[in-house]
């Protein structure tokens, strides 16, 4: 069971941990105000576009395109940053091992600004991850997917109006990845594991009362889908209203 108090308390502890993370989280309070509401037997909330939870001082690693991006000028001259927006819709009362999600839509937008020689350059990527509804999909991907661009990316060649902007990158909405789902706790922990080093960020991630809030989030929305891709070797872990066949499309 999905309490309203319990997740807006616990929100209010992972911005905690994040609002003390040093300059990496531009503004960590907004998770502590999030209007998390109780509609009818849904709990909701939603970062929007225009006012994501943001990130900044990323690591850029070195296997990055363009090559070298992050020897080409100081750090205090470059301008990175991830975007975290998501819309979430849940069950209040699901079954045991139920997926609660009714709506999942993550967007991670990554972009910044560097020094190339004596101009400025701009650069973005994009993933998403969603709960579709494969009834209506013509074709078949799993019902959790994440895949690479969606509406930012082709946002920003519009605004571009720059047919040549992305240069010889193909924004093909396929394959859509088999992924779990994540709440705003597991896609911000998602972030922080993946766009920072393990050095910056192990003495928080480590931390029983942070381990605990994603342990937590992990019970609530991920034993589902775990429940779900194993039932097709194990009949005893269906629980109803998550298949195998829907999560894993081959």
């Amino acid at each position: 069971m999905s309490n309203l108090n319990d997740i807006k308390k616990e929100l209010r502890s992972f911005s905690a941990y994040l609002d003390n993370w040093g300059k990496n989280v531009k503004n960590a309070n907004i998770l502590n105000t999030l209007s998390v509401l109780n509609s009818g037997e849904q709990i909701q909330y939603s970062l929007e576009r225009a006012k994501p939870l943001i990130f900044q001082n990323i690591d850029i690693e070195r296997h990055v395109i363009p090559k070298g991006i992050d020897k080409l000028c100081p750090k205090n001259e470059r301008d990175f940053k991830v975007e975290l927006t998501i819309n979430l819709a849940q069950l209040i009362k699901p079954e045991d091992a139920e997926d609660p999600i009714l709506n999942l839509g993550v967007s991670i937008k990554v972009e910044g600004d560097y020094i190339d020689k004596d101009d400025y350059e701009s650069v973005i990527c994009c993933w998403h991850l969603d709960k579709g509804n494969i009834d209506e999909s013509l074709y078949n991907h799993p019902i959790y997917h994440m895949n690479f661009g969606g509406d930012l990316m082709s946002d920003k060649l519009t605004e571009e109006k720059n047919p040549k902007y992305f240069g010889g990158l193909l924004l093909l909405p396929s394959p859509r990845v088999m992924h779990p789902p994540m709440d705003i706790i597991l896609a911000c922990d998602f972030i922080i594991k993946n766009f920072y080093e393990k050095s910056k960020h192990i003495e928080m991630t480590t931390l029983p009362g942070y381990v605990d809030l994603i342990n937590k989030s992990k019970n609530r929305y991920v034993k589902p889908y775990a429940y779900a891709l194993a039932s097709a070797w194990e009949k005893s872990l269906e629980k109803g209203n998550l298949k195998h066949s829907s999560l894993f499309i081959h």
